[in-house]
């Protein structure tokens, strides 16, 4: 197709710059270390026990409140806690009986902020560091 091997080489490192350029863009944009590609979530991802984000999108930063609490701040600030449908499951091999629940209010544990949603999770009623998948159709 190109005949000359400058061609060929031109083609090649165009196609590494581009590349890296929107991998870097992607990165940067989510706010967290693996973003992921989620067309039809406003914000989604996998919240680890220690408040790491792990394949997700939308999500700007996760602080922790306590033990079990996990303060979540998106990168849309449209986002606020009055006007979303937060969903959150465990995930899979955490212990029987673990639960996670979001607030659909502020909370004093999260700074009392309109865009930070609080997620309580819990192991029989008392709260636990455990994993959760977050999702904000």
């Amino acid at each position: 197709m190109f005949k000359t091997k400058k061609a060929r080489i031109t083609i090649v490192a165009a196609s590494v710059v581009t590349t890296a350029a929107v991998t870097a863009g992607v990165a940067l944009a989510t706010g967290i270390g693996s973003p992921v590609r989620a067309p039809h979530a406003q914000a989604s991802g996998l919240i680890k026990f220690n408040g790491d984000v792990d394949r997700g999108t939308g999500i700007a930063e996760v602080t922790k409140g306590g033990t079990g609490i996990y303060c979540i701040r998106f990168v849309d600030p449209k986002l606020t806690v009055g006007n979303i449908t937060p969903q959150t499951v465990p995930v899979a091999g955490v212990p029987f009986g673990t639960d996670a629940y979001p607030s659909y209010t502020k909370t004093p544990q999260c700074g009392d902020r309109d865009d930070t949603l609080t997620v309580a999770v819990g192991i029989n009623g008392q709260y636990a560091d455990q994993a959760f998948w977050l999702l904000v159709p």
